[in-house]
């Protein structure tokens, strides 16, 4: 699989996005989480994003979507509160 790169329209990007997530659907989320609705997938995917710094309420500061890559390291999966 390689890295989903950020195209010049937004709704390619989506579709991408879809397309690909839609592949690795799972009834289990990787961290606690109760949502009415919500879709989960497996976690082999990074999402590289570049930031200034976190917020007192856990926001990230100025960020910046850089793409989409595979889980090829150790990347963490957050759980914030």
């Amino acid at each position: 699989m390689s890295a989903v790169a950020v195209p010049d329209g937004h709704m390619t990007l989506s579709r991408e996005l879809r397309k690909l997530l839609e592949g690795m659907v799972t009834k289990t989320p990787a961290v606690a989480l109760r949502r009415k609705g919500a879709v989960f997938v497996d976690p082999v995917l990074v999402a590289e994003v570049e930031y200034r710094a976190w917020t007192d309420d856990w926001k990230l500061r100025h960020a910046s979507f850089k793409g989409i890559r595979p889980r090829e390291d150790e990347a963490t999966v957050f759980e914030l509160p």
